[in-house]
């Protein structure tokens, strides 16, 4: 199962400092954390492309890359994490 948390920067340095060094044993839920990938800053909206493309693209049969509308509305897909705007205008 994969998700998604907001911790603060600070905590996770710290863990970060403390994991690279083994200056004392992490937790469960530590370790767990460590083993995470950060979003980057600024990341734009995230949302599943996947889904996104088999319910948008009806050219199905002749290959995704020649249909010309397969990327028409990416609005209109639900978002699965906003985008980080507050880091990005920064």
């Amino acid at each position: 199962m994969q998700i998604v948390i907001d911790i603060p920067k600070e905590q996770y340095e710290y863990l970060s400092t403390i994991a690279d060094a083994g200056q004392e044993p992490l937790g469960y839920f530590e370790r767990v954390i460590m083993h995470g990938t950060p979003l980057p800053k600024g990341h734009g909206r995230l949302i599943d492309a996947d889904a996104f493309k088999h319910k948008v693209c009806t050219y199905q049969q002749t290959g995704c890359g020649d249909c010309k509308h397969s990327l028409c509305c990416p609005e209109d897909v639900p978002t699965i994490i906003e985008a980080d705007k507050a880091e990005s205008e920064g």
